[in-house]
């Protein structure tokens, strides 16, 4: 039996294309974990391609301190738009916790989003404090002739984005949260009660700003 052997043309085709990315996140300040930012301190975010400046705001970019709740201030843009900083307009509270969030709603000039979300916290500086302490008022949280509720604990932020501090109190017993507005002078008069349904007792709680109106939103968890 012959055998024939046909040959057989393979033909590559290189096909070019151009892939475009997102601006990526190259550096922040101040340094995440960092412990000595100042209470003005600036917030600044270099990318590595210019940003559409129409998207830098803070839907995109959500700053919020511990205790002082969603920061406001100004954003600029600088270094052919690749710097992003963020002046705030309020001083933050010594020694808090502040987190920096950025979304892919951030995008570069060629509309492209961001490649991947980017979070990072810091710390402001403590002040020195003498220790020498005062009480200098008891504010209760049962109503009237109110028996055992179990408070666990309190958040303090600024839940109505006043510059002060507000605080929330779950009760274990009662199945509430409790709510007191700053009165603007550092103190706190009457609450308002919020039910926590089905029986349920709040426990462990955190303030934080859920859907980007740049308002707190408070989360309890229930057991």
């Amino acid at each position: 039996m012959t055998h024939r052997y046909v040959p057989i043309l393979f033909a590559a085709i290189a096909i070019n294309v151009t892939a475009t990315a997102g601006p990526t996140v190259l550096a922040v300040a101040p340094a995440p974990q960092s412990m000595s930012a100042g209470l003005l301190t600036e917030i600044t975010v270099l990318v590595d391609s210019a940003l559409d400046a129409s998207t830098v705001n803070s839907a995109t970019i959500m700053i919020l301190g511990r205790w002082s709740g969603i920061a406001q201030g100004t954003f600029s843009l600088e270094s052919d738009g690749r710097l992003v900083r963020f002046v705030s307009s309020d001083s933050f509270s010594s020694g808090e916790w502040v987190t920096v969030s950025i979304s892919k709603g951030l995008r570069g000039e060629n509309g492209d989003a961001l490649e991947k979300g980017y979070a990072w916290s810091f710390w402001i500086a403590s002040s020195p404090g003498s220790l020498d302490l005062m009480e200098l008022e008891r504010i209760p949280v049962r109503q009237i002739g109110e028996g055992h509720i179990q408070t666990y604990g309190a958040n303090a932020a600024d839940l109505n984005n006043d510059g002060y501090t507000d605080l929330t109190v779950p009760n274990e017993l009662s199945d509430d949260i409790r709510v007191f507005l700053n009165d603007g002078s550092g103190g706190y008069g009457d609450f308002t009660i919020h039910p926590i349904p089905d029986g349920n007792s709040a426990s462990t709680n955190e303030a934080v700003d859920l859907n980007g109106d740049a308002m707190l939103d408070f989360v309890v968890g229930t057991e």
